[in-house]
């Protein structure tokens, strides 16, 4: 969070494109963000992100499990959309005058969406653009995939609580039922033991992440910062 304010405010454009150092965009990105900026200049932009590690088990349920609330996100819920960085645009003055990344998140983990969350909840549009996308190469073992979920649900815990105290949080129960439907999600359009290994796999991710949530849930309550000054 603070690398990238710190970016935002040393650049000079009117837009800011963030894409995550694991990530490989398409040639024509910035062509088809161009496009969507002269449409609607002053919309959140999340681009879309494909798989490049197949090959990788975990990294294929990370994968997943992002699609599927992505998916999930766009037909049933009606809060402010949420994008990862792995491909993020936004108007540079609108972003700092929302207040940038929380730079309260130390670790990588679900600022991201955090500030999604605060975008919307400031009555600014966002949109997406799949024409706009970056292939992502993350392969993690076993251990990585679990230290990373549990960084998620802490980032996530996070977002909840900054939320609520705005009044704008979902209740608990809510957050469990949409933590639910990820689960069965990759059933709907395989068949066979692989698209089961991929529901197991996301019973997994869902697991930690709410181990990672409920430590942060019950830890010190850490206010949201901002961008910091130079």
């Amino acid at each position: 969070s603070t690398a990238r304010n710190s970016g935002a405010r040393q650049a000079r454009g009117r837009v800011l494109v963030f894409v995550d150092d694991d990530c490989v965009p398409d040639a024509e990105i910035l062509v088809e963000l161009r496009k969507s900026f002269l449409d609607n200049p002053d919309a959140l932009v999340g681009g879309r992100v494909e798989h490049g590690c197949t090959d990788n088990f975990w990294s294929t349920v990370t994968h997943a499990t992002t699609s599927a609330a992505y998916e999930l996100h766009e037909v049933r819920d009606r809060r402010p959309r949420r994008f990862s960085t792995s491909v993020l645009a936004v108007p540079r003055e609108a972003f700092l005058d929302v207040g940038g990344f929380d730079e309260s998140f130390a670790l990588p983990g679900g600022e991201d969406y955090e500030f999604c969350e605060r975008w919307g909840h400031s009555g600014r549009p966002a949109r997406y653009v799949p024409s706009a996308g970056v292939v992502h190469f993350h392969p993690l073992t076993f251990a990585q995939f679990v230290r990373q979920q549990f960084r998620y649900g802490r980032g996530l815990s996070r977002t909840h609580q900054l939320a609520k105290g705005q009044d704008q949080g979902r209740s608990r129960g809510a957050q469990v039922r949409g933590t639910l439907r990820l689960v069965p999600h990759p059933l709907k359009p395989n068949k066979g033991i692989r698209s089961l290994e991929l529901a197991a796999g996301i019973l997994v991710a869902q697991t930690v992440t709410a181990v990672g949530a409920t430590w942060e849930w019950k830890g010190p309550r850490v206010k949201s910062t901002g961008i910091s000054g130079e």
